[in-house]
């Protein structure tokens, strides 16, 4: 059971799709509406064509089974972290070995990069993957808490 990390591509269109819009992720993200297929695609599109956008599928056994997409902050000096495991594939420990995975990757990438995560209120399982993962709290908004993986 080898956890490969490929690039994202719009093959891949339809399982991100179904993902984005499972009824957990829309409720662990900033916006709860559900997605149309064709902004999905165009949204798909714009990150696919995203100098500053390092977004990676997680492949198991010939399936997908999550996603872990990285976009560049130079504002802020950071990568921002998106994370999401197939429904069919949570609670199998995959989150933390996608998001190590792919922070590898990023870092093999771009050494020393720092990385924000963004946490809505409430979500403990991304609470406790940052925390685990070796992310620190910091400043919060209403809106989400912060953690921060330093170079």
């Amino acid at each position: 059971m080898t956890l490969v990390l490929k690039p994202a591509a719009m093959a891949d269109a339809a399982d991100l799709f179904a993902w984005r819009n499972d009824p957990l992720t829309r409720a662990q993200s900033r916006n709860h509406d559900a997605i149309a297929w064709d902004d999905h695609c165009r949204w798909l599109g714009r990150v696919l064509d995203d100098a500053g956008c390092l977004f990676l599928v997680a492949w198991q056994d010939g399936a997908r089974v999550g996603m872990v997409r990285f976009n560049h902050r130079p504002d802020k000096g950071v990568w921002e972290v998106s994370i999401g495991i197939a429904p069919a594939a949570q609670g199998q420990g995959l989150g933390r070995l996608v998001l190590g995975a792919g922070v590898g990757r990023l870092r093999g990438e771009n050494p020393g990069a720092v990385v924000l995560a963004a946490v809505l209120p409430g979500n403990r399982a991304s609470e406790r993957l940052f925390l685990g993962a070796g992310f620190v709290p910091v400043v919060s908004d209403e809106d989400c808490r912060h953690f921060l993986l330093g170079a």
